[in-house]
């Protein structure tokens, strides 16, 4: 929506424009740090480049080590760093370093348990050197970006201090530094 013209612009998955966005039900919007705009959806991501007035998207390849792992994506962040963090419905979380253009992954991994919690991600949020991962049915993590290490926050039904519930929606610090935490079905924490 262009606010100086009161116009809205429409883009569209046009399967035979490998330069339009990647697939037509968008799940999440972000912007990064170049002035770029992120698009999750169900087909992958897609960015769309301001200057050049096109997009260049990302979808699952079996055959591709690099490439992301999951097309259906819940939640995008762009970090101050220029990486570009994305949750996904059953992939966990991929990091796409834009000055290498390749994915990496920080899945669930049975048994460990400094890795993330499951692999359905719907929330992520950067906080000093750190990010808040938000999963449908493992709690909130925290993952120290210089670490790589995981805290777990989980759902405890005897402890009412405890998160209310392990599906995390949503994720928001305000503006005294508190951290806000909806759930499903389970009210904010």
């Amino acid at each position: 929506f262009d606010i100086s013209n009161g116009l809205f612009e429409r883009y569209y998955h046009l399967p035979e424009n490998p330069l339009s966005v990647a697939n037509g039900s968008y799940t999440c919007i972000s912007p990064d740090l170049d002035g770029n705009v992120l698009i999750g959806t169900l087909g992958g991501l897609s960015i769309y480049n301001t200057m050049e007035n096109n997009f260049n998207n990302y979808a699952y390849d079996i055959n591709s080590p690099y490439g992301i792992n999951n097309d259906f994506i819940n939640s995008i962040l762009a970090d101050e760093e220029g990486n570009i963090w994305i949750g996904t419905e059953r992939g966990g979380v991929n990091r796409f370093n834009t000055f290498q253009n390749e994915f990496d992954y920080y899945v669930h991994i049975p048994g460990n348990h400094n890795s993330l919690s499951h692999n359905s991600v719907n929330s992520i949020l950067e906080g000093s050197d750190m990010l808040w991962i938000g999963t449908a049915g493992g709690g909130l993590n925290k993952l120290n970006k210089k670490t790589g290490n995981y805290t777990h926050f989980r759902n405890n039904p005897g402890d009412i201090n405890s998160l209310s519930s392990d599906f995390i929606t949503s994720l928001l610090y305000d503006r005294n530094g508190n951290l806000w935490i909806g759930t499903w079905g389970s009210g904010v924490n």
